[in-house]
């Protein structure tokens, strides 16, 4: 038998003929393979430079080559004739289950999908400072999974937050483009003490800080003439929140010094 007999007398089991199913076929494999290569190129470049969890990534992306692979397969064995039926069974009884499975757990789905959402347009990141005020959680964000996002409040506690509700909360993102933060300092002196010496000594002591940054925006202005006396503000720039709470800290102790060198004195607070 030739081979043109042979191509003939195959071409019954395959729908459009021996000849399409090996090019279609090969095309299937070939589209296959880019995209499985660009799925795993994305992964690498996901894992090094975004900030997100590296399990959920992995998790995503085998979900989607096994789905790349179901559909290449089926693909090809809808062209062969003997397979087709079967084939078709496969895919309808798959779809129904796939229908239950999703309405018992739409729930949990939500939030796998909201964890793609969050991992793609980056509202936050793990490390940032975030605030919810719609309800009452701050913190640093420590980790984002696949079900949930995990905040540490500044009491060290940990909150485990569903990604659902994290991608339709109104987020505060104290780090999403600039970390620095404008930070304030407040101190009351006496009448009888002189305004401008304080404020030029506030100024140049906040300036010798090095986590002070942006010296030449640091200002100290009379913010308020109370009844305990002159209430300064000491406006200075720190790199994060971190840094502006460490500098604020050790100021304090450096104005006592200072101010009690120059002879400026603090008011006493009346209570009640």
């Amino acid at each position: 038998m030739t081979i043109a007999g042979w191509i003939e007398n195959t071409d019954v089991y395959f729908e459009n003929g021996l000849v399409s199913f090996l090019v279609t076929s090969l095309a299937v494999l070939v589209i296959a393979y880019v995209v499985r290569f660009l799925a795993r190129y994305t992964v690498r470049l996901l894992i090094k430079r975004q900030k997100v969890s590296e399990s959920m990534i992995k998790f995503i992306s085998h979900i989607l080559l096994a789905l790349l692979y179901t559909v290449s397969i089926m693909s090809i064995l809808m062209q062969i004739v003997p397979f087709r039926e079967y084939t078709v069974s496969i895919l309808a009884g798959s779809g129904i289950a796939v229908l239950v499975l999703g309405f018992a757990a739409q729930e949990t789905f939500s939030n796998l999908i909201a964890g793609v959402f969050i991992s793609v347009f980056r509202p936050f990141s793990v490390g940032d400072s975030i605030n919810l005020p719609d309800r009452n959680i701050a913190g640093i964000v420590e980790d984002i999974n696949l079900r949930h996002t995990t905040v540490r409040n500044f009491n060290n506690n940990r909150v485990m937050i569903p990604n659902g509700v994290m991608n339709t909360a109104i987020v505060e993102n104290k780090d999403s483009i600039d970390r620095s933060i404008y930070s304030y300092l407040f101190v009351v002196i006496k009448y009888e003490s002189d305004a401008e010496s304080a404020i030029k000594i506030m100024v140049e002591e906040a300036n010798q800080f090095p986590l002070v940054v942006r010296k030449d925006e640091t200002n100290a202005i009379v913010m308020d003439l109370g009844l305990n006396g002159i209430q300064i503000r000491l406006a200075f720039w720190a790199k994060d929140s971190g840094d502006a709470f460490n500098t604020s800290t050790a100021l304090r102790k450096e104005l006592l010094n200072a101010f009690k060198e120059a002879g400026i004195e603090f008011a006493t607070v009346r209570m009640g």
